[in-house]
């Protein structure tokens, strides 16, 4: 029966591929994509649901972390954003880190608490569109795109991250610096030849005059260059705390210097920082000055040296801000935190309702807030989603003071968590490696998400998202169960 139901999985693939073959030469696009779509799923599905499922887990990674990698490289040469294809496979694979996650929640009593905390949001954020102002599209749109983060969480708990997946990941660390490399020098030293390839690369003028532009790599944009380079120099260092290899430390600072060259500041700050709070939770408090000097010496130098590029940012920064006490508040943040807090005090206690306010679904399906409120005036507003460049208005507005302090619960819950089990672990093994990187993790995307949409991206929050759940599992194989109770 088994073997009936392959092949006749076999027989619709290639009938689908048949058609999507006819479609193609008949120039029916939409239909071609679409028999794609439909093939692919089933594929993914026929693989998953098979008795090899267990070995098939990790290239999930694998398949997200390439598509991710091809995605943005379309986008720079062909100008084709293609990045719903990442939150395609999440939800298409969705029905089994779900029911994969249910088995741990079972089993787990922290696990039990933090979705009781996800599921009373949830709930909470659909009153608040029944009772707020939400459209039927913007609230819709703007529901899945809040699931995403909880699908990331659970996809770490999904994976197995075999031994053969560590080596693979340790080798593509170890070597992911040298394209990175050769593409920011491409861009820096043949500006002109490097346009022609990636005729829809917008790199950016470095804030700060240091650099001949913001730095790409192999990434359509800076901020994504900053984070994958912040996060591998996490696993270096946990890396090199673990196995002591001095190979480590030198990829460590390639990996850094990565970081500087994207000119990311909230990037740079965030990575740094949570790297002095992880190494102190590592060491129990201790060697705090060494710590602390170690990090930030780096940073004082550069800063030395550029002052007076360093100085000009700030004063501008600060004028857009509204910190020097002259001007308008013109800069997009504070003009979205300040409107955000405004209109969770007008539509209290649970905020104006989903795809109303700082949000995807908004920004495509419902800027009434945005004309009635003036910002639409503001030149930055059509300029590239600015409005959403920030994570935490979104939830202040549509979701209020209550669904906000929900949300940023269930962010610190795991961050706290993953503290707890890195300070109270003695035994320098790989649970506490995995720790170390889920704290990091959380921490430095915490941070971020003061200043960025983090959370929202799956290609952002990818890799420091799946950290919480393989630690977790680590740690459950070591202490024999498949969940630490608090």
């Amino acid at each position: 029966m088994v073997e009936i139901r392959k092949n006749a999985s076999y027989l619709v693939v290639v009938a689908l591929s048949v058609l999507c073959g006819l479609s193609l030469a008949v120039g029916v696009y939409f239909v071609s994509i679409s028999l794609i779509a439909i093939s692919f799923i089933l594929v993914l599905y026929m693989a998953l649901m098979s008795n090899r499922n267990e070995s098939l887990r990790d290239g999930v990674f694998w398949v997200f972390l390439i598509s991710l990698l091809l995605t943005s490289n379309i986008q720079k040469t062909l100008g084709i954003s293609v990045f719903f294809f990442l939150e395609f496979i999440l939800l298409v694979i969705s029905p089994f880190l779900i029911a994969n996650y249910y088995r741990c929640v079972n089993e787990s009593s922290f696990l039990r608490h933090w979705t009781y905390i996800i599921v009373v949001f949830i709930v909470l954020s659909l009153i608040s569109s029944v009772f707020g102002r939400s459209t039927f599209m913007a609230s819709i749109y703007q529901f899945f795109t809040n699931l995403k983060i909880f699908i990331v969480f659970m996809l770490g708990f999904y994976l197995l991250w075999s031994e053969k997946t560590n080596r693979n990941f340790m080798k593509f660390v170890g070597w992911f610096w040298l394209p990175i490399l050769v593409f920011i020098l491409w861009q820096w030293v043949f500006p002109d030849s490097y346009s022609e390839v990636f005729s829809y690369a917008k790199p950016g003028f470095d804030p700060m005059g240091i650099f001949p532009a913001r730095a790409l790599g192999v990434f359509q944009h800076p901020s994504f260059l900053a984070l994958f380079a912040a996060v591998c120099l996490g696993f270096c260092l946990a890396w090199y705390v673990l196995a002591r290899m001095k190979k480590f430390i030198y990829l460590s600072a390639i990996y850094f210097l990565i970081l500087v060259a994207s000119t990311e500041r909230q990037e740079i700050i965030a990575a740094v920082f949570s790297l002095l709070v992880t190494f102190l939770v590592y060491h129990r408090l201790r060697y705090f000055a060494v710590t602390t000097i170690v990090l930030l010496v780096p940073i004082l130098g550069m800063l030395a040296i550029y002052e007076e590029q360093v100085v000009e940012m700030f004063d501008k920064e600060s004028v857009m801000w509204g910190f020097s006490g002259y001007g308008e508040i013109s800069h997009p943040r504070p003009v979205m935190y300040i409107e955000s807090f405004n209109i969770a005090n007008e539509y209290s206690p649970l905020g104006s309702g989903l795809g109303t306010f700082g949000s995807a679904g908004a920004l495509k399906y419902d800027i009434s807030m945005y004309i009635e409120r003036g910002i639409t005036s503001y030149p930055w507003f059509y300029d590239d989603n600015v409005s959403m460049d920030t994570y935490w208005p979104n939830f202040v507005a549509e979701t209020g003071f209550v669904g906000f302090i929900l949300m940023l619960v269930i962010v610190l819950y795991p961050t706290f968590y993953s503290a707890k089990r890195l300070f109270s672990s003695k035994r320098k093994d790989e649970s506490k490696m995995w720790w170390f990187l889920s704290f990091f993790g959380l921490t430095f995307m915490l941070v971020l998400s003061a200043t960025s949409p983090s959370f929202q991206d799956p290609g952002l929050f990818f890799l420091p998202g799946i950290l919480f759940g393989i630690a977790f599992k680590k740690d459950a194989k070591q202490t024999g169960g498949v969940g630490v109770h608090l």
